[in-house]
């Protein structure tokens, strides 16, 4: 299409464009919905269909130009669009000046364009992996609350040497701390043997069990931290601007499922927000904060997997719905925006597996 166009602004949060066509350009167009209603529309003395084309006119003629420019103007923005390589989050928003044979069609769209990610050079990110220790004393600690959940205080004192402090309980009378409760214990087979457990029936099998329950929480806790701090220094490395439309949005859902929420335990959110001190403009800057983070995440992930081309195919959603076994839930992932969502997730998991390679100059472990 013949048209003059005009870049006026291009920010983080806006791209704007000026625009001139030809007013030739919009005859295709009228004819295309002229073509259409002809074959319907109902005149005096004609059967529908039948009526003279300068009748039908007479009659449309405001109507067909105004379709007539909603089908053109989407058209040529779509078409300028591609030319810069445009991104637009949303469908563009339109403002008509004016319309004349003589001078064209003027317009401006404006639309949010999805933010260029820099991604910057993992390669230089040194993060270490910190497993901490376990220790008797770590061991010891879950054991004895296992035991205070599980064995009554009786049994406990009956069956192990106990130390006491001061209940808590006062007395009405003296307003005195009254009664006693048990401060801590020795552990022994006896108390173990309590517990009831088919597999530990002794305290060395009890220690055993829970030292490698710790093992796998630490590594899996260690493992955590490692990830986060990588993705904290790519994020550092990587140079975007994240529109704010992406981070209304995002507080509008945390904001959403905290009034759920409270609704399902019957809280009033005022009072519920006074209580803990804070205010929804308090939790909203929270919240923006939560979002800021989690877009910025998401951003770096999405882009690194789809600059080593490891986005998610349609395939591998469908493998991926598949998989669930519980009918009810499988039947959620059904609409477009649940696969979507499906497509996201795996994308974001290939992003991290390539920014674990690079960062560990390996490949990285599925």
């Amino acid at each position: 299409m013949k048209y003059t166009v005009k870049e006026k602004e291009r920010t983080k949060d806006k791209v704007e464009y000026s625009v001139t066509v030809e007013y030739a350009e919009i005859e295709p167009f009228k004819e295309e919905f002229f073509s259409e209603l002809s074959k319907t529309i109902k005149l005096d003395g004609f059967r529908p269909g039948k009526a003279p084309r300068e009748k039908i006119e007479e009659k449309i003629g405001a109507k067909l130009v105004t379709e007539a420019l909603g089908r053109l103007l989407p058209e040529v923005a779509y078409e300028i669009m591609q030319k810069n390589e445009d991104r637009p989050v949303d469908a563009p928003h339109y403002h008509l000046g004016k319309v004349s044979e003589k001078d064209g069609i003027e317009f401006e769209f404006h639309f949010v364009n999805y933010p260029d990610v820099k991604l910057g050079d993992f390669t230089k990110i040194k993060v270490e992996k910190k497993v901490e220790k376990i220790t008797k004393k770590d061991i010891e600690t879950v054991i004895k609350s296992i035991i205070r959940s599980s064995v009554p205080p009786q049994k406990i004192e009956e069956l192990t040497k106990v130390t006491y402090e001061a209940s808590n309980v006062k007395s009405k009378k003296e307003g005195k701390p009254e009664g006693k409760t048990i401060k801590d214990f020795e552990l022994n087979d006896a108390l173990v043997k309590e517990l009831g457990y088919e597999e530990e029936k002794t305290l060395d099998q009890v220690e055993k069990s829970v030292e490698e329950r710790l093992k796998t929480v630490k590594e899996e806790q260690a493992e955590n931290e490692y990830h986060s701090k990588v993705i904290e220094e790519a994020i550092k490395l990587s140079k975007f601007e994240i529109p704010d439309m992406f981070v209304e949005n995002e507080v509008k859902v945390y904001e959403s499922q905290f009034n759920d929420r409270l609704t399902e335990l019957k809280l009033d959110r005022d009072t519920y927000l006074t209580t803990q001190g804070t205010d929804i403009e308090k939790k909203k800057e929270e919240w923006k904060k939560q979002a800021i983070e989690k877009i910025s995440v998401d951003l770096v992930l999405i882009n690194l997997a789809n600059e080593h081309k490891s986005v998610a195919t349609d395939a591998d959603i469908d493998a991926e719905i598949d998989a669930i076994t519980d009918p009810a839930v499988k039947a959620q992932y059904t609409n477009q925006n649940a696969r979507e969502y499906v497509r996201s997730v795996i994308t974001k998991q290939r992003g991290m597996l390539k920014l674990l390679e690079i960062v560990e100059g390996k490949k990285a472990k599925k």
